[in-house]
């Protein structure tokens, strides 16, 4: 990534009241310095940032995917 900002992707996972099922949510965020060198974030992306927030987001997607059938896999082998 670019010394100027950095991404960042927060994965969640909760549980669903009504089924019990896991939900996967993902959260983006961008730092950069200000001007006066302290460190802010924002959800907010230039043009040539999004060619880097499909890569995170494909690869935050890939991770879901990845969670589910670990899930998936445990819990067929609780059921044996």
């Amino acid at each position: 990534l670019p010394k100027r900002d950095r991404h960042r992707v927060l994965t969640t996972n909760g549980t669903s009241p009504k089924n019990g099922q896991t939900y996967y949510k993902v959260t983006v965020q961008r730092s950069y310095k200000d001007p006066k060198g302290g460190f802010k974030s924002t959800n907010t992306f230039s043009r040539d940032d999004l060619p880097l927030l499909t890569e995170v987001a494909t690869a935050a997607w890939r991770d879901i995917l990845k969670r589910e059938a670990e899930a998936a896999a445990t819990e067929s082998k609780d059921k044996e």
